[in-house]
Formats: C-alpha cells, sequence, structure tokens
C-alpha cells in the first residue's frame, strides 16, 4: 500500500463526515456545541475533530475484517467486531438511528425525518476489505492491519477502501445528533460486510429490503472516487471526484489444455505458452479508445489545468489521435476513456 493512497484515504473519510456535519449545520443553525468550538479556536477545533477521526479508524483498521471469495473462509466474528466498535464508539446514533441486521453481518441504519413526504436517501459504506496475499506480509512497510501513524500517515487494510468513509458518515452523524440536530427527509446508512466480493448477500439484501417495503430515494451516495493530488497530469492541486455512473465488468476464465509429455521433449508451445501468448495479445491490442464519453468531466476540470492540457480537453474532437496517445498513457487516464482489460491471476 502506497504512502499517497494512504493519505488519500483519510483524507477522503474525514471529509465524508465533516462536510456533510458542517453543510446541515449551516443550513440549521448555530449549536452550543459549535459557540464553544469558536472559543478554542477554529484550528484547535478541526485538529481535534481531525484526531478523534483518526483514532477511531486506526480502532477500525486494526480489526481484520478480510472478506473472502470463497465466503466460507471469512472470519464472521472480526465483522461482529467492527459493529461493536461503531456501538461503542457512536452511542447517540445508536440511541436515535433504528440499526436492523441485514444478511447476518451488514446493517441498516434508519435515522427518521420530519418530513414524511420528503424522498429518502441512502448513504452506503462498507467494514470489509482485501486479503493479503499469503507471503507478502513482510513487503509491506507497516502491518497491514496495525492502524499505525507513521511519517504523517495513517496505514492499513481499510485507510482507503472504506472504512475511511464508514467512521466519516458515523462522525458526522454523531456531531449532528450532538448538536440535537434531526434531518428534514429521513436518512437510510447502510453498511455492507461483502462488498470487495461483490456484495452478493449485504448490499444485495439491502436493496431488496428496500424495495419491499416500497421505498424510494431522492439519491444514494456509495464510495466512489476519492480527493486526490497528481489524479491528472499538470494538476497539482485536489481533485474530487464525483462517480456519478459505474463500469460494469466482466470476469473470463483462460484455459489451455496440452497432451502429456516429457519437459526433455517438449512441443513448440506448451499450454503455459499459449496462455501466455494469449494474454500477451489482449495486453497488445487494448479496446478502442472513447473519448467523448468523458466530454463533461474535460469541461469540468480545463480550468484546473495547464494550458496545453486545457487546450488539448477543450479541442478533443479535433485532436483525437494525440489526446487518446496522451491519456492512454497514464494507467488511471487510460481508464476513463476506454473498456480496460487486467489479467489478475494466472
Amino acid at each position: 500500500m502506497s504512502k499517497k493512497s494512504t493519505q488519500i484515504g483519510w483524507i477522503a473519510g474525514a471529509g465524508v463526515g465533516a462536510a456533510a456535519a458542517a453543510a446541515l449545520r449551516k443550513r440549521w443553525g448555530r449549536s452550543s456545541e459549535e459557540e464553544a468550538q469558536d472559543a478554542l479556536g477554529p484550528d484547535r477545533a478541526a485538529t481535534a475533530a481531525g484526531e478523534r477521526f483518526l483514532e477511531r479508524l486506526a480502532e477500525a483498521i486494526r480489526i481484520p475484517t478480510v472478506a473472502h471469495e470463497d465466503i466460507s473462509l471469512t472470519d464472521t466474528s472480526q465483522l461482529d467486531r467492527m459493529h461493536a466498535l461503531l456501538a461503542e464508539s457512536y452511542p447517540l446514533a445508536h440511541e436515535h438511528l433504528e440499526r436492523e441486521t441485514v444478511a447476518g453481518h451488514s446493517a441498516l441504519y434508519t435515522w427518521k425525518g420530519s418530513d414524511p413526504d420528503a424522498l429518502p436517501i441512502l448513504l452506503m459504506a462498507h467494514i470489509d476489505v482485501v486479503p493479503v496475499e499469503p507471503g507478502t506480509e513482510e513487503d509491506w512497510e507497516q502491518d497491514p492491519f496495525s492502524g499505525a501513524r507513521a511519517g504523517g500517515y495513517l496505514w492499513g487494510r481499510g485507510a482507503l477502501d472504506d472504512k475511511a468513509s464508514v467512521i466519516g458518515l458515523f462522525e458526522g452523524v454523531e456531531t449532528l445528533l450532538t448538536d440535537g440536530f434531526r434531518p428534514g427527509r429521513t436518512i437510510y446508512l447502510s453498511v455492507g460486510h461483502d462488498e470487495e466480493i461483490g456484495g452478493p448477500q449485504g448490499a444485495a439484501a439491502v436493496a431488496a429490503l428496500l424495495a419491499d417495503r416500497g421505498v424510494r430515494l431522492d439519491f444514494v451516495l456509495d464510495e466512489g472516487g476519492a480527493v486526490a493530488r497528481d489524479l491528472l497530469p499538470g494538476v497539482d492541486e485536489p481533485v474530487a471526484l464525483l462517480g456519478i455512473g459505474e463500469k460494469g465488468y466482466l470476469n473470463l476464465e483462460m484455459v489451455a489444455e496440452e497432451s502429456g509429455g516429457h519437459s526433455s521433449v517438449p512441443p513448440r508451445s506448451t499450454a503455459v505458452g499459449r496462455i501466455a501468448a494469449a494474454v500477451a495479445a489482449l495486453e497488445a491490442h487494448p479496446m478502442p479508445a472513447r473519448i467523448a464519453t468523458q466530454r463533461a468531466f474535460f469541461e469540468a476540470v480545463t480550468p484546473v489545468l495547464p494550458g496545453p492540457m486545457a487546450f488539448a480537453l477543450r479541442n478533443a474532437e479535433r485532436l483525437g489521435s494525440m489526446l487518446e496517445r496522451r491519456l492512454s498513457a497514464t494507467p488511471s487516464t487510460n481508464a476513463l476513456i476506454r473498456t480496460t482489460t487486467a489479467v489478475t491471476m494466472v
């Protein structure tokens, strides 16, 4: 895990809770706690809130809530530990919001609003993380479940994906409840336990439950992009990516079979060689670029781009081939303009 990705994670997570709480407080008025924080000074108050967020996120990271493709390998007791941590850390949220256990280890919280006619919203995050490849533990600069603070960074599985969002949401809710806030529209919080393997139990069960109840939502906010630096070539300032759509995916398995024989008299190409050739062919022939699909995004970022790049994006249709080569050279921008292929396991 790189330092860069970890730092992005807790910046983004902190922003979820702090920004949500601040925006709602601004709309509904000031509280006595806000006035007390003003007496401390904005810098000290913000530092205290940030430290609280980081401490609780570190606690969450130390719980190895690993989701395995083979669900029989998942240690569900760790998922239960994570839910217990949330209950202990956010007592007001668990007192004032209705909590339902879904599919055994996911949770749906309902924060009743004062306006029954307003469409509710759904805020989502997940507590599970991907496994650490056995034998690679020594390759980590910090233990993946240490929650260590070192060099100005918070380290560990979930710092970016997605415990930062879980903690950020509950920090925001707890802060608002401390202020005596009540939302106008009902707010649902969905905390999933198997997102990393596609959410076949958690998110799917929450969706089915809300559908069975006839719940219509105004919008759903889940994890997506991040607030990141150096995301685009030449852009040094932070850029927030809001994903309003998501690519689909397709998993394929390639198999090559060969008749038996001895390695001392091999054929011209073995089964392994044919698989290698297929992988090389996939990588040598990427799917075609479709720059037009990102027209709105390019228009949004051109104000912060350096001159030549801004000019190129503003004239994307005329500079198609040149711009395609430039964007294809970087993985993050290449994925913006085409369907990607990735051979992940052999």
